[in-house]
């Protein structure tokens, strides 16, 4: 539809067999390449991802989005569930880095624009229907409306109990989050601030 979502799927391969409502019976390989994909606050030149299952085992082989400077890459595997309201709750890791030179254009169909560089890092594990992430991300000379600030490093650690896909809780039920960062020479108008740190 106008206004959704532009953009060109270079190649699509996918090979698959089994049982549509019982992914733990899945086997196949799936290939994406898509080039720019554009939507307000969705923007990148392109796009590959590569996806097997086996086994009861789904492996995302690789995830790669690429931002002109900017890219960002994902890996990991995750035990297929017997059933589609299992998905989440089964045994999971995930991990990803990405590395940002131009915020400015990261962040252009954000309602906040950014400038600077960032470098990202963290891991989602899956284990006795426990969520765990760990996010980190440090940035330099990270520029804003009317201020800037030299340095930042700041780590984001959560955990989550999983339900079923067809309970009926909020998603925040039972969220634990935990907060550090790190700033350092902030720069704010006719303000100025040598460091902050906070938990």
């Amino acid at each position: 539809p106008e206004n959704y979502l532009s953009g060109e799927i270079e190649r699509l391969a996918l090979e698959a067999a089994g049982t549509i409502d019982a992914p733990r019976t899945w086997n196949g390989t799936l290939s994406l390449q898509m080039n720019d994909m554009h939507r307000r606050e969705i923007n990148f030149d392109r796009g590959v991802v590569e996806i097997s299952a086996e086994q009861g085992r789904a492996i995302l082989r690789s995830a790669d989005i690429v931002q002109d400077v900017n890219n960002f890459h994902f890996q990991g595997a995750m035990e297929l569930p017997s059933t589609f309201n299992d998905f989440g709750r089964t045994p999971t890791n995930l991990e990803f880095s990405g590395t940002a030179p131009d915020l400015a254009r990261l962040t252009a169909g954000a309602p906040f624009r950014l400038t600077g560089s960032a470098q990202f890092n963290g891991r989602i594990d899956v284990v006795n229907a426990t969520v765990d992430a760990d996010l980190g991300v440090s940035a330099e000379a990270v520029g804003f409306q009317d201020g800037i600030i030299d340095k930042l490093n700041s780590r984001l650690r959560a955990s989550k109990r999983v339900v079923r896909g067809d309970n009926k809780r909020p998603w925040f039920a039972d969220l634990r989050t935990a907060m550090n960062f790190d700033l350092k020479g902030i720069r704010h108008r006719d303000y100025i601030v040598d460091s902050v740190e906070g938990s």
